[in-house]
C-alpha cells in the first residue's frame, strides 16, 4: 500500500460495516462470485494492465460461456505491482441455483 494513502484506507475500514458481508451485500459492494448468482467456475488470470488486453480477454470468456448458454460476467480487475500489473476475474454462473444440506 502507498504510505500516502495508507492513513485513508485505515480510516474506511475502521468502520464496522466494512468487514460486515451482509451489509456489504446489501449494497452489492462485494464480487459477483460471493454467492449471489450460485457461480461454479472462476478463472483468475494475471496479466498487463493493459485496457485492450484485459477487453479482449473478457470478450473470449463472455464469447466462450454465451456460446454454452452459461451466465458469465467480469468479476473485477484489480491493479497491482504499481500499476504494471492486474489481477482479473471472470465467474461462469450455473443456470439453476445450487442447494446444500
Amino acid at each position: 500500500m502507498d504510505p500516502d494513502l495508507r492513513p485513508f484506507f485505515e480510516q474506511v475500514y475502521s468502520r464496522p460495516e466494512m468487514t460486515d458481508l451482509v451489509w456489504l451485500n446489501m449494497f452489492g459492494v462485494v464480487s459477483s462470485r460471493m454467492g449471489r448468482q450460485g457461480h461454479f467456475l472462476i478463472f483468475i488470470i494475471y496479466l498487463p494492465l493493459e485496457s485492450a488486453l484485459i477487453e479482449e480477454l473478457s470478450a473470449e470468456f463472455k464469447r466462450i460461456a454465451d456460446a454454452h448458454g452459461l451466465r458469465n460476467d467480469l468479476g473485477f480487475v484489480t491493479p497491482i505491482d504499481f500499476g504494471k500489473r492486474a489481477i482479473l476475474e471472470y465467474d461462469y454462473f450455473s443456470t439453476r441455483t445450487i442447494r446444500t444440506r
